[in-house]
């Protein structure tokens, strides 16, 4: 659609399968590289909040 950048897109898709592991337990959890991903997706929602209200 155009309204966010595709590459901000595809990483926020990332997000979403790891929201989707830590909600509904599909998988084990590896702490460590939820650890290290959380800085990536504090970058990821503020550059969406950034793009989305232009």
């Amino acid at each position: 659609m155009g309204i966010i950048i595709s590459d901000l897109s595809k990483s926020l898709a990332v997000g979403a399968g790891l929201t989707n592991i830590l909600v509904h337990e599909y998988a084990e959890i590896d702490y460590s590289l939820l650890h290290k991903n959380i800085p990536i997706a504090i970058r990821d929602f503020s550059a969406f909040i950034k793009e989305f209200s232009k």
